[in-house]
């Protein structure tokens, strides 16, 4: 489905099936988890040729691609997968669930919330398998990198964190697929975090969302000023002032919940998947609702390809270049 000037246009294609994860950067890859078939998979599908690459992992429920698209990490409770273009598929046991994951901004590291008892653990996609280190953020259940490099976390209680990582390391003349040519690009230290020697966590003053609201999205604007927090279960979108530690709210029109979200580039927009089956456009300066678009009668089709009513949601949305 493409929504362009207000007008959406929908095709169906049956080389992948299941929940959306992730969007590559550029939009040319999707992946799928199928939770519903025996046995369970995840697809990597191709926008461009629809076809799908199937991978045997079952119980996908988090994903995301490195900012040059080459790599992915796909979390299935306690085990960690790397997918790679070229590469074999590989397979990582962890010490405790992982709820999220996320690239830094050169694609050389990988975070996940979770995935160890002590929280947040930081993984180096620079080596030919990641190296996994724990750093102290209990109950971190969503994560969000920051301009600056520091962690956004959203834990399981509804609070806000930061974390600051200061790596050292030892730069290295091997070059791995996904991996930026320069090593020391957009370090702060100017070293290569290969083996990383330091980690530390600096905690940020934390503030409570309150009970009832049930997070299933944590999004950030470019210039890492906001964050946005949205949940089915209300009809508000929470922002978060990340400069002063401020919130505020967006309410969404007719009352619906949100169920996946989107920001264009520059931030001035967000566009929410509604519980009421519409595309709702937010406009982030005013904190208004300012559209909602419907999706055309025939978007959901049976196993058959017929038109069936509306008893199906889009569960992911992209803005891509």
């Amino acid at each position: 489905m493409s929504i362009a000037n207000g007008t959406i246009t929908a095709a169906q294609f049956t080389t992948a099936a299941g929940k959306i994860l992730a969007f590559s950067p550029s939009g040319s890859k999707i992946i799928l988890s199928d939770t519903q078939d025996t046995p369970q998979q995840v697809f990597v599908f191709d926008t461009a040729t629809h076809n799908s690459s199937t991978l045997p992992i079952a119980g996908a429920t988090a994903a995301a691609f490195s900012p040059d698209g080459l790599k992915a990490y796909i979390v299935a409770g306690s085990t960690l997968y790397v997918y790679s273009q070229q590469d074999a598929l590989q397979t990582i046991p962890l010490a405790a669930p992982a709820t999220d994951v996320a690239f830094n901004s050169n694609g050389m590291l990988g975070y996940l919330a979770g995935g160890d008892p002590a929280g947040v653990l930081f993984g180096s996609v620079c080596d030919g398998s990641p190296t996994l280190v724990p750093v102290a953020s209990p109950n971190a259940s969503l994560i969000r990198e920051l301009p600056n490099g520091s962690l956004l976390t959203l834990s399981s209680s509804n609070q806000f964190g930061t974390i600051t990582p200061a790596f050292s390391g030892a730069a290295s003349s091997t070059d791995f697929l996904g991996c930026p040519s320069s090593r020391t690009q957009n370090w702060p230290t100017g070293v290569l975090a290969r083996g990383f020697i330091n980690v530390t966590n600096t905690p940020a003053s934390t503030v409570n969302l309150g009970a009832g609201f049930t997070p299933i999205q944590l999004l950030v604007s470019s210039d890492g000023s906001r964050a946005y927090v949205l949940a089915p279960n209300v009809a508000t979108i929470l922002v978060y002032n990340i400069d002063n530690g401020t919130t505020s709210s967006i309410a969404l029109a007719g009352n619906a919940g949100s169920l996946r979200g989107a920001l264009v580039s520059d931030g001035s927009l967000l566009f929410v998947l509604g519980t009421d089956g519409r595309l709702h456009a937010l406009d982030t300066a005013t904190l208004t609702d300012t559209q909602q678009l419907s999706f055309p009668d025939n978007f959901c089709r049976d196993s058959a390809g017929n038109s069936a009513p509306f008893t199906c949601l889009p569960d992911l949305i992209a803005v891509t270049p």
